[in-house]
This record gives C-alpha cells, structure tokens and sequence, in this order.
C-alpha cells in the first residue's frame, strides 16, 4: 500500500502534503454485475472543503463513494462500486482535493479494471 501511496504523491500538487487517495491498481470484474473496489483516502485536519471524485468511461457504471464531500481529519477505505456493460479493460480517475493553508491542493490516482464475462462474482486484483 505505501508503493501506492507514493506513487500517488507523485502526480499530485506539492502543497498537498499529508492527502492521500490510493488503491490496488489492477481489478478483475464480470461484466454485467456490480462489483465492489474499495480505495483510501486520507484527508490531514489542515486540509478544509476536501471532495473525491472519481469518472470512468461511459461503458462502466460507477456507484458507491464515487463523489462526496470529505470531512478533515479523515483516514478511511471507501468502496466504489462499479458495473461494466461489456468486456474491456477501462481506466478509473480518481481526484481527492480540497483547500490547505489557502491554496488548492489535490491528490489523484487511477484504478485499471478489466471487466471479463467469466470473471468470479467479486472484485479481484490482478497482478
């Protein structure tokens, strides 16, 4: 998890130090059902009107704790909940940001899924 966490920091604004917004990279999930894919977020309480938000292509449904408002002072795993409508592999876009010290600050990440017809009825990560 702390690869993830770096890698994440990476792509993200410097000022946004402390925020966090990580998840297994790969899924594998059957096509036609819903599935669940869990993330973390980690929201420091200097960090104020913090949203996450996540988008995926038109072909997957998404669900779950894909747009809200985050509270500071927040360490939690969230669950998506995602429903492709055919086979593929799609790219989930994840974005945590928020106002810290007056400036905006953003993490973002991003979650590969492959949504197979023969794949088990849960979420599974794909190495």
């Amino acid at each position: 998890m702390n690869m993830h966490l770096k890698s994440a920091s990476d792509l993200s604004s410097p000022i946004a130090q402390g925020m966090a917004l990580a998840a297994e990279p790969r899924y594998t999930v059957p096509v036609g059902q819903i599935s669940d894919v869990p993330y973390t977020i980690i929201v420091p309480e200097s960090v104020s009107d913090a949203k996450v938000l996540w988008q995926a292509d038109d072909a997957v449904s998404l669900n779950g704790a894909s747009d809200q408002q985050i509270t500071p002072a927040t360490d939690a795993e969230l669950i998506l909940t995602v429903a492709p409508t055919k086979a593929g592999t799609y790219v989930l876009r994840g974005k945590l940001s928020g106002v810290s010290d007056g400036q905006p600050a953003a993490k973002s990440s991003f979650i590969l899924i492959k949504a197979v017809s023969d794949a088990p009825k849960t979420a599974s990560t794909t190495n």
